[in-house]
């Protein structure tokens, strides 16, 4: 199955390689300083997390993606899996992943406010 959709994978990339290094070349950033809050999130991870080597491993391709494309899509994924990851562990109650939750639920509320108000939650 793994070879199956890998080989689907590539024949996607291959399909529309155009349209890629086009998204691609509009979002490049190569700048470190996005790196910082995938980098503090991984430390958040590594320290909460029982399986260190797996969250590290899981969050590592996510922080390479941050310093070529950017950060606040790239973060949302990162987000995403470190909630997953943390859920699955049954760690939520980690005082950590709290204030992780507490800062991001805050932050959402900017972000539903200007998609009510623009249509899209990422302006300048």
């Amino acid at each position: 199955m793994f070879i199956a959709t890998f080989f689907a994978f590539i024949l996607f990339c291959i399909i529309y390689s155009d349209q890629i290094i086009d998204k691609v070349s509009q979002y490049q950033s190569y700048d470190i300083t996005d790196m910082a809050r995938s980098l503090a999130l991984l430390l958040v991870a590594i320290l909460v997390t029982s399986d260190r080597l797996n969250m590290a491993i899981t969050l590592s391709f996510p922080l390479v993606a941050t310093f070529i494309l950017g950060g606040d899509r790239v973060n949302m994924l990162a987000i995403s899996i470190f909630i997953y990851l943390v859920l699955r562990e049954g760690k939520t109650n980690h005082p950590a992943v709290i204030v992780i939750m507490a800062y991001l639920s805050y932050k959402s509320l900017d972000f539903i406010q200007n998609v009510l108000a623009y249509g899209t939650g990422y302006l300048i």
